[in-house]
């Protein structure tokens, strides 16, 4: 065999090994990239979903139930929300702990001594207890995104920017002896959308596990809230 043969092999040698090298890196690293941007895209998006869950409560106690993403854009849009303060012995601390003001006047609070036994708004009128009612625009809500934005999946990578999905729906539960309905929502992007640029095979191999969760119930992608449940958690929570 010449030298110029016996350079050659080594050359095409030299090649294959780089190559081999370089494959072997990324059968490595190609799945810890995918799921570092992974994890990097869908913090923000949940943030975006509990974010939403706030305008739903708002939205909820101003009108009695959810509502769907055009209204809460309409909502916080031109509509507004309330906050109370409360001072006196049933503070605004009370009202977060669920402490109903009916239990006002029991023995050991403070106002036990001038309002026992005495209606909420009569404790209100003499003085013991001062409540105002503050209205400010639903937008501040927002903080500083725009109605659009607080809605909208970026477009992350190569994806193409979208609309976050809002559905509500209404579902009958058992209070004590009555049947009731109660108003629940969900808030959902799948993984196919923000993740629509990274590496197919394994996007799809994310999506079938993400399928078999919950006994083959799961979302494939982030969701919050549930339309058969009340619940306002996600389900990466």
């Amino acid at each position: 065999m010449n030298k110029g043969i016996k350079t050659g092999l080594a050359l095409v040698l030299a090649i294959v090994s780089v190559v081999l090298v370089y494959l072997t890196y990324k059968s490595i690293s190609g799945p810890v990239e995918f799921d570092k941007e992974q994890a990097k895209r869908e913090r923000v998006l949940q943030a975006k979903l509990k974010k939403i869950v706030s305008f739903q409560k708002a939205y909820e106690e101003r009108y009695g139930h959810f509502g769907s993403r055009e209204d809460l854009m309409m909502f916080l849009m031109q509509d507004s929300v309330f906050s109370i303060k409360s001072e006196g012995e049933y503070t605004s601390e009370m009202r977060e702990d669920g402490k109903s003001e009916d239990l006002l006047a029991y023995k050991g609070n403070k106002l036990y001594k001038h309002g026992k036994g005495m209606p909420v708004a009569e404790i209100i009128a003499k003085g013991f207890l001062v409540r105002d009612t503050t209205w400010s625009p639903a937008s501040i809500l927002l903080e500083n995104e725009s109605v659009e934005e607080a809605f909208t999946v970026p477009a992350f990578g190569k994806t193409t920017a979208s609309l976050i999905s809002v559905d509500t729906a209404s579902i009958q539960q058992i209070v004590g002896l009555d049947t009731v309905q109660s108003s629940v929502f969900s808030a959902q992007v799948p993984c196919e959308v923000y993740l629509a640029d990274l590496e197919e095979n394994r996007l799809r191999d994310k999506i079938s596990l993400l399928k078999e969760r919950r006994d083959g119930k799961g979302y494939p992608g982030l969701k919050i809230g549930s339309l058969k449940e009340i619940k306002e958690t996600g389900n990466w929570e």
